[in-house]
């Protein structure tokens, strides 16, 4: 998705377009999907008015699952504009919307995660009890898809703080547990000197965890 070609971007916008009669449920579905991998391949022209039509397709309906996807395709469309506060904003939103209706989900998480290395990125605050309270809904989970977000976004935290060392192996851990997701985030991670993977023997992550607590 991230090296989508301009030709395929515009099949999408097509497909989107063709969908835009369609039952409710199959349009939903389309319209987020197609605007979800256009934002993240960067191809954003048109994404105002398809946002604002998706979010009044959720006023319409009531669906707070609309609703909150519609948010997060904001806040990402705020990070590819690099506006870090804005996407802070509305990453909390989102998560205090979704975790109002639905049980604790790999989005709720990432969306977490999300908020936090969009605050770090604002230069914001972001205290220790946000990034443990993060990682014990990770726990909780029990998920691996979210390592990547999880790690890159700790780390970059705990570099603020001259923890280069921990976020080091934060990332050594999220490179053996997801590699895949790790590098999504590469650009990141790069911005704050850090590297895109460390391949020496990862540590547990119930032991970094506990370092963390000494944060």
């Amino acid at each position: 998705l991230r090296s989508l070609s301009p030709e395929l971007a515009n099949e999408l916008r097509d497909l989107a377009d063709r969908f835009a009669a369609t039952p409710l449920l199959t349009r939903h579905i389309v319209l987020v999907q197609c605007t979800r991998a256009l934002i993240i391949s960067g191809h954003l022209e048109g994404t105002g008015e398809r946002l604002d039509s998706l979010q009044e397709l959720a006023e319409q309906t009531g669906s707070e699952v609309l609703a909150s996807a519609v948010i997060e395709l904001r806040a990402m469309t705020a990070l590819q504009h690099h506006d870090y506060p804005r996407a802070a904003a509305l990453y909390d939103e989102y998560v205090q919307r979704r975790e109002g209706y639905l049980e604790l989900t790999t989005f709720s998480i990432l969306g977490r995660f999300q908020s936090i290395g969009s605050h770090v990125r604002a230069g914001d605050t972001v205290t220790t009890k946000t990034v443990q309270t993060a990682w014990d809904l990770f726990n909780r989970c029990g998920v691996v898809g979210p390592s990547g977000r999880a790690a890159s976004a700790t780390a970059i935290w705990l570099t603020t703080l001259d923890r280069r060392y921990l976020a080091l192996r934060f990332l050594g851990w999220a490179t053996h547990a997801h590699r895949e997701s790790l590098a999504h985030y590469a650009d990141t991670l790069v911005a704050f000197e850090l590297p895109t993977a460390v391949d020496e023997s990862p540590e547990p992550l119930e032991q970094l965890l506990d370092e963390l607590d000494l944060v």
